[in-house]
């Protein structure tokens, strides 16, 4: 199948263009069963875009037809909805290193809900720095790693958030905390460490740890439940993998080839970095994979684990996505390695292809 992008691959008034952000890859995905238009819609994040759109709107199809530019640069690291019965899907939550945020106009403008205080500034490039977000009955639940993920020890917070009142319930240290998510049984599942921890959570915002669900992970990233119940962990090291376990902690299959990028042929079926995760209503699985080269939202079929399309697209500079097309290799402004040579044209070329030199 063709790869899905907005159309044209330029900014248009009707902000159905282009795609994602330039300074930074994809960082999660959203399904809403009833978007801004009533229809099941997918919203596609980055932490920070300059030119291009922090949030992307796109349909079932992963045709995109509405985007939002951030303010001062600042996306989401992770975007959610509350997760209750009679919820507004509609409403999105996110957070970025200004704190919890809702409400990002068609200008870009929002309200900051929520300022949380890490021992270093967050930068707003989001592999350098880890935000998480889960949202239910008014309450969020933030995972606030205080130091970079390039470190090899790290602390970690759960902020509990009143959205009503913006005020802090509790925070609870734990170790490197990662991914969070409710369970269709109401508890939190939290990543702390190489494991998958389930909490309680009773109405003076405490957390209580309750059991280790899943232990041994590779790096685990994030994790999101399905509407069956089962939970879906991104592992990075040496997996670049998503792992699909039932409610109890069971495998039940494995997505993608294990090993991440490999030097020779691209292929398809290996994630690079798989971050933000969601489940459509279709059984689609769309994966924000955090990578610049390519920026791509890859979807795969929840059920059987298959590879079905890509999104891609590198979003970078004007000059930058015209020698994606000239020269049908990936390139990235992003990436100290790969740097065009400093050095006249040959006289024999004669230009792009269908263009005069």
């Amino acid at each position: 199948m063709t790869p899905v992008t907005g159309t044209p691959p330029w900014k248009t008034e009707d902000t159905s263009g282009t795609w994602m952000g330039d300074h930074a890859a994809p960082s999660d995905v959203l399904y809403l069963a009833q978007g801004p238009d009533g229809l099941p819609v997918m919203v596609l994040a980055t932490s920070c875009a300059e030119s291009g759109h922090a949030l992307a709107y796109a349909d079932l199809s992963g045709k995109k037809f509405k985007g939002i530019n951030s303010d001062n640069f600042n996306g989401a690291k992770a975007i959610a909805r509350g997760v209750a019965p009679g919820a507004e899907s509609s409403v999105v939550y996110f957070v970025n290193n200004r704190g919890l945020c809702s409400g990002l106009t068609e200008k870009g403008k929002h309200q900051v809900l929520f300022k949380y205080t890490p021992k270093k500034r967050y930068p707003i490039i989001d592999e350098y720095g880890f935000l998480d977000l889960a949202v239910r009955q008014g309450v969020a639940v933030i995972s606030n790693t205080d130091n970079r993920d390039n470190m090899d020890t790290t602390t970690g917070n759960l902020l509990v958030v009143d959205i009503a009142k913006q005020t802090m319930l509790a925070n609870l240290e734990t170790g490197p905390s990662r991914g969070v998510a409710f369970g269709p049984d109401g508890k939190l599942y939290a990543i702390i460490g190489e494991a998958v921890v389930r909490y309680a959570l009773d109405a003076a915002g405490v957390l209580t740890k309750e059991a280790e669900v899943v232990t041994g992970l590779v790096e685990p990233r994030r994790l999101r439940f399905d509407a069956a119940g089962n939970f879906y962990v991104g592992e990075w090291g040496t997996r670049h993998q998503i792992k699909v376990f039932d409610g109890t902690g069971k495998l039940v299959q494995t997505i993608g080839k294990a090993g991440g990028p490999q030097i020779g042929k691209y292929d398809e079926e290996r994630m690079d970095r798989p971050d933000g995760m969601a489940v459509d209503a279709q059984g689609q699985l769309w994966v924000a994979e955090n990578s610049h080269v390519p920026k791509r939202i890859s979807l795969w079929n929840a059920g059987t684990g298959k590879f079905i399309r890509p999104a891609t697209a590198d979003r970078s500079m004007a000059g930058a996505a015209r020698s994606i097309r000239w020269t049908r290799r990936f390139f990235t402004t992003r990436t100290p390695w790969l740097r065009w040579r400093r050095r006249p044209w040959p006289s024999s070329w004669t230009g792009p292809p269908g263009r005069a030199a």
